[in-house]
Protein backbone atom coordinates (compact mmCIF):
# COMPACT_ATOMS: atom_id res chain seq x y z
CA UNK A 1 0.00 0.00 0.00
CA UNK A 2 1.24 3.56 -0.23
CA UNK A 3 1.25 4.02 3.21
CA UNK A 4 3.70 1.29 3.79
CA UNK A 5 5.86 2.82 0.75
CA UNK A 6 6.00 5.59 2.51
CA UNK A 7 6.96 4.67 5.65
CA UNK A 8 9.82 2.46 3.70
CA UNK A 9 10.82 5.22 1.82
CA UNK A 10 11.33 7.83 5.00
CA UNK A 11 12.49 4.78 6.70
CA UNK A 12 15.46 4.13 4.62
CA UNK A 13 16.10 7.41 3.05
CA UNK A 14 14.55 6.39 -0.24
CA UNK A 15 12.34 8.51 -2.98
CA UNK A 16 8.79 7.37 -2.43
CA UNK A 17 7.77 7.62 -5.89
CA UNK A 18 10.41 5.77 -7.64
CA UNK A 19 10.11 2.99 -5.11
CA UNK A 20 6.48 2.51 -5.85
CA UNK A 21 7.16 2.53 -9.95
CA UNK A 22 9.97 0.27 -8.68
CA UNK A 23 8.19 -2.32 -7.03
CA UNK A 24 5.17 -2.00 -9.55
CA UNK A 25 8.29 -2.82 -12.68
CA UNK A 26 9.06 -6.01 -10.32
CA UNK A 27 5.99 -7.09 -9.75
CA UNK A 28 5.17 -6.86 -13.56
CA UNK A 29 8.76 -8.11 -14.91
CA UNK A 30 10.12 -10.49 -12.10
CA UNK A 31 11.23 -14.31 -13.10
CA UNK A 32 11.08 -15.45 -9.72
CA UNK A 33 8.95 -18.11 -8.46
CA UNK A 34 6.20 -17.75 -6.09
CA UNK A 35 7.97 -19.31 -3.80
CA UNK A 36 11.15 -17.55 -3.86
CA UNK A 37 9.03 -14.01 -3.58
CA UNK A 38 8.48 -14.03 -0.47
CA UNK A 39 12.56 -14.65 0.75
CA UNK A 40 14.76 -11.18 0.67
CA UNK A 41 17.89 -13.39 0.08
CA UNK A 42 16.47 -14.86 -3.34
CA UNK A 43 15.56 -10.74 -4.21
CA UNK A 44 19.08 -9.74 -3.93
CA UNK A 45 20.36 -12.77 -6.04
CA UNK A 46 18.19 -11.22 -8.66
CA UNK A 47 19.06 -8.25 -8.58
CA UNK A 48 22.70 -8.53 -8.56
CA UNK A 49 22.83 -11.37 -11.12
CA UNK A 50 26.20 -10.74 -12.94
CA UNK A 51 25.60 -8.24 -16.48
CA UNK A 52 21.85 -7.02 -16.12
CA UNK A 53 22.40 -3.85 -13.88
CA UNK A 54 19.35 -4.95 -11.97
CA UNK A 55 20.74 -3.25 -8.93
CA UNK A 56 20.92 -0.12 -10.66
CA UNK A 57 17.30 -0.12 -12.56
CA UNK A 58 15.88 -1.09 -9.01
CA UNK A 59 17.92 1.02 -6.86
CA UNK A 60 15.80 2.07 -4.33
CA UNK A 61 14.32 -1.77 -3.95
CA UNK A 62 18.06 -2.97 -4.06
CA UNK A 63 19.07 -0.22 -1.35
CA UNK A 64 15.44 -0.85 1.44
CA UNK A 65 16.38 -4.71 0.65
CA UNK A 66 20.31 -4.47 1.62
CA UNK A 67 19.62 -2.48 4.68
CA UNK A 68 16.58 -4.72 5.87
CA UNK A 69 19.16 -7.49 5.36
CA UNK A 70 21.02 -6.14 8.27
CA UNK A 71 18.60 -5.11 10.78
CA UNK A 72 19.13 -7.89 13.55
CA UNK A 73 15.92 -10.21 14.21
CA UNK A 74 16.72 -9.69 17.82
CA UNK A 75 18.29 -7.95 20.15
CA UNK A 76 20.52 -10.98 21.25
CA UNK A 77 23.54 -9.97 19.93
CA UNK A 78 23.77 -6.69 21.41
CA UNK A 79 22.53 -8.00 24.41
CA UNK A 80 25.31 -10.10 24.62
CA UNK A 81 27.92 -8.06 23.56
CA UNK A 82 27.06 -5.48 26.67
CA UNK A 83 27.74 -8.62 28.41
CA UNK A 84 30.23 -9.61 27.54
CA UNK A 85 31.96 -5.89 27.96
CA UNK A 86 31.04 -5.66 31.38
CA UNK A 87 33.59 -8.61 31.66
CA UNK A 88 36.21 -7.52 29.22
CA UNK A 89 36.08 -3.28 30.95
CA UNK A 90 36.84 -3.58 34.98
CA UNK A 91 37.81 -0.97 36.94
CA UNK A 92 41.36 -2.38 36.74
CA UNK A 93 41.18 -2.08 32.75
CA UNK A 94 39.15 1.22 32.49
CA UNK A 95 42.16 3.09 31.47
CA UNK A 96 42.78 1.33 28.28
CA UNK A 97 42.27 2.84 25.08
CA UNK A 98 38.91 2.31 22.69
CA UNK A 99 41.14 0.05 20.39
CA UNK A 100 42.49 -1.94 22.93
CA UNK A 101 38.91 -2.43 24.27
CA UNK A 102 37.74 -3.26 21.08
CA UNK A 103 39.91 -5.86 20.19
CA UNK A 104 40.09 -7.61 23.39
CA UNK A 105 36.10 -7.46 23.14
CA UNK A 106 36.13 -9.38 19.71
CA UNK A 107 38.88 -11.95 21.13
CA UNK A 108 36.52 -12.46 24.16
CA UNK A 109 33.15 -12.34 21.82
CA UNK A 110 34.51 -15.01 18.77
CA UNK A 111 35.96 -17.24 21.39
CA UNK A 112 35.62 -20.25 18.99
CA UNK A 113 37.32 -18.34 16.50
CA UNK A 114 40.36 -17.56 19.10
CA UNK A 115 40.40 -21.14 20.09
CA UNK A 116 41.15 -22.26 16.91
CA UNK A 117 44.24 -19.88 15.81
CA UNK A 118 47.44 -22.40 15.33
CA UNK A 119 49.59 -20.48 18.33
CA UNK A 120 52.91 -22.38 16.61
CA UNK A 121 52.08 -21.10 12.95
CA UNK A 122 51.91 -17.37 14.35
CA UNK A 123 54.97 -17.84 16.26
CA UNK A 124 56.73 -18.97 13.12
CA UNK A 125 55.75 -16.14 11.46
CA UNK A 126 56.48 -13.15 14.43
CA UNK A 127 59.99 -14.89 14.05
CA UNK A 128 60.47 -14.27 9.85
CA UNK A 129 59.24 -10.48 10.77
CA UNK A 130 61.78 -7.91 10.30
CA UNK A 131 62.80 -6.46 14.26
CA UNK A 132 61.19 -3.76 15.65
CA UNK A 133 59.32 -2.48 12.53
CA UNK A 134 57.22 -5.64 11.65
CA UNK A 135 57.02 -7.21 14.82
CA UNK A 136 54.58 -5.09 16.77
CA UNK A 137 51.03 -6.45 17.04
CA UNK A 138 48.05 -4.83 17.79
CA UNK A 139 46.37 -6.22 20.23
Amino acid sequence: SSDDIFLLSSVFDLDAANLETEIRLLKQSTDLSESNKANCEKWMDWLTISGTSREVIFCNVYKSLKSFMVIPVTTCSCERSFSKLSIVKTKLRSAMLQERLDNLLTMFIEQELAYNVDLDEVIETFKTLRPAVERRMEL
